[in-house]
């Protein structure tokens, strides 16, 4: 589908359960908010619909710098409206569990981006997703943390001064 002019994917398990899903999973990519969802992020997806049999809802949020944080965040209003109405769809052979679970999850950036979307649902009283799963996420893009630049010798494909060139993107 397409939201606000961005495409949404809507992938669904190949072995759908009898009682329906258990879960609605929405996944936002990392890429430092400049690259689209890479191989290896794909192959987290495959993972994550194998192992969890949630739907999963890939919203292709617009990059920097063309794109700005406000229009990712709208993107993300409107997509989990459509999420948790999906997530509250009467399950005839299922009563028992009358509703799927809402998780959010992301990587890096897309990590980043899942908190802040729901840091701002929280303020402002909207519905509230049942779990996060943060893969790695990047929640400080200024890069200004002392210790940032002390881990970097740890990170195996990460430096501090491109996260901040593309945090300014």
């Amino acid at each position: 589908s397409v939201v606000r002019g961005r495409p949404v994917l809507r992938l669904e398990p190949r072995q759908a359960s009898a009682a329906g899903p258990r879960a609605e999973l929405v996944y936002l990519h990392g890429g430092g908010y400049l690259f689209p969802m890479s191989d290896r992020q794909w192959a987290t997806l495959a993972w994550l619909a194998e192992t969890t049999g949630a739907n999963l809802t890939v919203p292709a949020y617009g990059l920097a710098p063309e794109h700005q944080v406000d229009a990712a965040l709208a993107l993300l209003d409107e997509v989990m409206d459509g999420v948790h109405r999906a997530a509250s769809a009467p399950r005839e052979r299922n009563l028992s569990h009358p509703r799927s679970r809402v998780v959010v999850a992301g990587n890096s950036a897309g990590g980043g981006l899942a908190l802040a979307h729901a840091i701002r649902s929280r303020d402002r009283g909207g519905p509230a997703a049942d779990a996060l799963v943060l893969f790695f996420p990047w929640v400080e893009a200024s890069m200004t943390n002392p210790a940032a630049k002390a881990l970097e010798p740890r990170d195996v494909t990460l430096r501090c001064v491109t996260l901040a060139a593309a945090a300014r993107c």
